[in-house]
């Protein structure tokens, strides 16, 4: 692993490998941005941050310069690209910091990864769920509201204890849970400064089991809330066009589980043989697919990402196994959340809409939900929240079929008209949102944001015009 050596002015990484994690093959698919980074910023503007110290200095001489952040590369170009100024990669910045009984602290740039396989050789895990994507760094994952699903917990941010950064002066400062502008950290859109330390809390390791099944929209409509309910973690893949949905109901795994799970070395264990009872709606989906991405081959990772869900069956492991499952894919993706107790209308609605266009989406609906965040920014602050997802692929020729973007364009517009919040990291509409709103402490944020970053300089263009109030000149 990473280990920190403290100095009294700098920050220092060494670099030992952390040993690979074991995961399923076809899931093992290296980091891919989805945006390249020369679309973000020449190479000549693109800075690798080794050190705080490093940090401070860049920004102390480039003082005229607007500075936009980059970690893993996972969010939308829009809000990663430098415009004329500079680009900061943190990914440099990455290792154990420190550890104590209940928390632990990484380097802004270490790979949410790194984080899991660190907490659970030591037997803990990150106070909340994690997400999908595991090449994000730490920074960027809080940064922009990466969340799992269980209404007993939110957003990775939501797990901060610390934050210590550099801020637009150059001052280093720490931030922590207790001080009343910290909910602008615990979803800060790189509008604070580099991040050079995030301490997050941690639990003990623990088993669980998750239970897969096939059910109807029928049976979704009235379970969804239930399940979210009665189970820690929960999540559902919708097929609208075969009125079918995928469920994974994650539980503490029993005695005789978590015993079969010890005999196998703490990998995955398969509980059940294989179910069928999906296999319909997959290769419906994968034919619709195919049409619109004038693509065959069952190998490419689009195809990945819904083949792996023929043939199900429940599982023993742990969190990261059970629920890191995202295949990296250039796409466009789209999440807008709203209160759970509206779940069943925005069903409905949604129904409505698929009955009557027949939208081009190239994978099931996603849903998740969560508890109330206490991140001023995310979509679930104030109360728990159904994250409703919509994804579509890039065409062998790289282009995004017209149709399917348009689908895009249309749920984005129900859900916004329903009162939805967007996903910051992901694809959204600014115009079809009133922001200060939807978000009760959106000027509590441009204050904080203000403070830390007097001049305006994090950030670029498109945040600029969102999140730019207390700026001087």
């Amino acid at each position: 692993m990473k280990q920190f050596v403290a100095g009294e002015q700098d920050l220092h990484w060494s670099h030992e490998v952390v040993p690979p994690r074991t995961t399923e093959p076809d899931l093992n698919a290296p980091p891919l941005e989805w945006t390249p980074r020369s679309s973000l910023a020449p190479p000549e503007r693109v800075v690798h941050i080794a050190s705080e110290a490093h940090a401070r200095e860049v920004l102390a001489n480039s003082r005229d310069s607007p500075v936009a952040m980059l970690g893993g590369g996972f969010s939308r170009a829009r809000i990663l690209r430098a415009d004329s100024g500079l680009l900061l990669d943190v990914t440099g910045m990455a290792g154990l910091v420190r550890l104590d009984a209940s928390t632990a602290t990484f380097g802004a740039g270490t790979r949410l990864e790194t984080v899991h396989d660190l907490l659970r050789s030591i037997g803990r895990r990150m106070d909340c769920s994690p997400g999908v994507i595991a090449a994000q760094t730490l920074a960027g994952a809080v940064g922009t509201g990466t969340h799992g699903q269980g209404l007993r917990q939110s957003t990775l941010g939501d797990a901060l204890e610390a934050v210590r950064f550099v801020d637009g002066t150059g001052a280093v400062r720490v931030l922590r849970h207790s001080d009343p502008e910290f909910g602008a950290l615990r979803l800060h859109l790189g509008r604070f400064g580099v991040l050079t330390e995030l301490t997050i809390r941690t639990v003990p390791w623990s088993a669980y089991t998750c239970e897969k099944l096939a059910v109807t929209e029928a049976e979704l409509a009235v379970g969804f809330p239930r399940w979210n309910e009665q189970y820690p973690f929960c999540k559902a893949w919708w097929f609208p066009d075969t009125g079918m949905a995928h469920v994974w109901r994650v539980r503490d795994a029993s005695a005789a589980e978590q015993e079969r799970l010890r005999r196998n070395d703490n990998r995955p264990v398969p509980l059940t043989g294989a179910d069928h009872h999906l296999n319909a709606a997959v290769r419906a989906t994968m034919a619709a697919m195919r049409r619109q991405l004038h693509s065959t081959d069952p190998r490419r990772d689009h195809f990945l990402t819904v083949t792996r869900f023929m043939d199900f069956h429940d599982v023993t492991g742990d969190l990261y196994d059970l629920l890191c499952k995202g295949i990296p894919v250039q796409q466009v993706n789209l999440e807008v959340a709203l209160p759970l107790e509206r779940f069943h209308r925005v069903q409905r609605v949604l129904r409505e809409w698929f009955d009557e266009r027949h939208p081009e989406l190239h994978y099931p609906v996603i849903l998740r939900a969560t508890g109330p965040s206490k991140a001023w920014l995310s979509p679930a602050y104030g109360g728990s929240a159904c994250h409703f997802g919509f994804v579509v692929y890039r065409a062998t020729d790289g282009s995004i079929p017209g149709a399917a973007m348009r689908s895009v364009r249309e749920a984005e517009e129900l859900l916004a008209a329903e009162g939805g919040r967007p996903h910051w990291g992901k694809h959204f509409t600014p115009r079809l949102y009133d922001f200060p709103r939807l978000f009760p402490r959106w000027d509590d944020f441009l204050d904080a944001a203000g403070d830390a970053d007097p001049g305006g300089r994090f950030g670029n263009a498109f945040l600029r015009g969102l999140l730019w109030r207390r700026v001087a000149g």
